[in-house]
């Protein structure tokens, strides 16, 4: 994909650049969902997969904790910089993204 990239564009990246151009693109897409309205409460996952345990593998009889999951997004949303509670990407985040006029 590198290589790809580089081709397309008539740039050259490097590993460093090409991670730093999806995380771009990422937060891009993020701020038109948040734009268009998406929030926290678009970010669930259906009731089966906290009522229905797991019929195989190494979790068989095991179902999510709702209370667990919601700490796991919450530490997502803050580990990609972007604000737990509305799911905007931060300022500090587009800026070191290039994004901060956005």
């Amino acid at each position: 994909m590198l290589a790809l990239l580089s081709a397309i564009t008539g740039r050259e990246y490097d590993k460093v650049e090409f991670e730093k151009a999806g995380e771009r693109i990422f937060n891009l897409e993020k701020l038109l969902n948040y734009r268009e309205g998406f929030r926290r409460a678009d970010d669930q996952l259906p009731d089966r997969f906290f009522e229905d345990a797991f019929t195989i593998g190494s979790k068989k009889g095991a179902v999510l904790n709702r209370n667990e999951f919601d700490a796991m997004l919450t530490r997502y949303y803050t580990d990609r910089g972007w604000d737990p509670e509305t799911t905007r990407p931060g300022q500090a985040k587009l800026k070191e993204l290039g994004l901060a006029s956005i």
